[in-house]
């Protein structure tokens, strides 16, 4: 039940089809030796509390308390093709401490001029943004030796408190998205004063 309730608050549409399981069989493992190819965006592996994308380049060490779930049915790819998909998703425990942390990506048009600044604002519209109000603007973040844009957000969800925070990158033709939700001040107050889990 609750990585249901924390998939549905990532804004996560799950689809499970046989292709995509044999996909993820393929792209995912616990090996420290990854056997998928490195132009697949899921080419990565896991071991302990790093998750390694090889595609992308880049490692996120989850606090050691964290679990990480990788199965197809709680982090799988969204929609019906290649284009956009949740690579991982970390959380740290039961309720009544909802907290959560995804990371996905969205393949974006080959349109002169569209920038992670804009691909973020235009975010707001999608829930569940949009039942958030942003906190202050869109702002350039350096982060793991890249430069990210960040937005955070906080409202009330389901007659509870939540913040949310989103940071993107482009790279490769994508988008790459590292949003934490939680229902506690002081995980996302440390999540933004603490940036050294992210690595390239």
């Amino acid at each position: 039940m609750r990585f249901a309730v924390l998939t549905l608050l990532l804004g996560v549409c799950v689809v499970a089809s046989p292709a995509f399981c044999k996909h993820v069989a393929r792209g995912q493992t616990n090996d420290p030796v990854a056997t998928a190819s490195p132009i697949d965006p899921f080419a990565s592996r896991i071991k302990g509390n790093i998750y390694q994308n090889d595609f992308f380049g880049f490692t996120y060490a989850f606090p050691a308390d964290w679990e990480i779930i990788r199965d197809q049915e709680s982090a799988a790819k969204v929609g019906t093709d290649e284009t956009r998909g949740t690579l991982i998703i970390g959380t740290p425990g039961d309720p009544p401490d909802i907290t959560a942390l995804s990371i996905s990506f969205e393949q974006v048009p080959d349109v002169v001029g569209v920038k992670a600044r804009q691909y973020l604002s235009d975010q707001r519209s999608r829930p569940p943004q949009s039942r958030l109000k942003p906190i202050g603007n869109v702002v350039d973040y350096p982060w793991g030796g890249q430069s990210f844009v960040r937005q955070a957000y906080s409202g009330k969800i389901g007659g509870g408190q939540m913040w949310q925070v989103d940071s993107v990158i482009f790279l490769k033709g994508y988008a790459l998205q590292i949003r934490l939700m939680t229902n506690t001040k002081k995980r996302f107050e440390d999540f933004l004063a603490n940036p050294k889990s992210l690595s390239f």
